[in-house]
């Protein structure tokens, strides 16, 4: 794969990861029970720390400054992935958490299909078996606790 089509495709995945982060967050908020609150919590820190792996693993030692970043860089990347004036908004869009997780795996399953290089090809296959256990875990949760999943 060429080093252009890697980077659209690793920017759109974390696009997709930010969306789905934001959408946790708000579901988290509005959760009424605790067991939901503390999953999409924990869906919504994964969601960032995946982020930060890509970047790190995928850009590595030309990015390695974004390890330490300033607070205006932290702001710069908050508004590169969410947009400007979100962190005060409701959720900006009512896709089902489910549905974007569908587009991370697909995304997912096509640049490990395609010959990444090792370190990001273990990265996303690991982040692929995270995804679908939360997905798995999302319908437990479902006949749970009934309407209030789905992020």
């Amino acid at each position: 794969m060429e080093k252009w089509v890697l980077n659209e495709c690793l920017q759109q995945l974390i696009k997709v990861y930010a969306l789905a982060g934001q959408q946790f967050i708000y579901a988290a908020n509005e959760s009424r029970a605790p067991v939901l609150k503390k999953f999409y919590e924990q869906r919504a820190f994964e969601r960032t720390e995946f982020i930060d792996d890509v970047r790190f693993t995928a850009y590595g030692n030309e990015n390695s400054h974004q390890l330490q970043l300033t607070t205006e860089q932290l702001f710069e990347n908050h508004t590169e992935l969410y947009g400007e004036n979100v962190l005060g908004s409701l959720l900006i869009t009512d896709i089902d958490s489910l549905v974007i997780d569908e587009k991370a795996l697909e995304i997912c399953q096509c640049l490990v299909d395609d010959g990444l290089p090792e370190n990001l090809s273990q990265l996303l296959k690991a982040q692929f078996f995270k995804i679908e256990s939360g997905m798995i875990s999302m319908a437990y949760l479902k006949a749970e606790h009934g309407y209030e999943v789905g992020g």
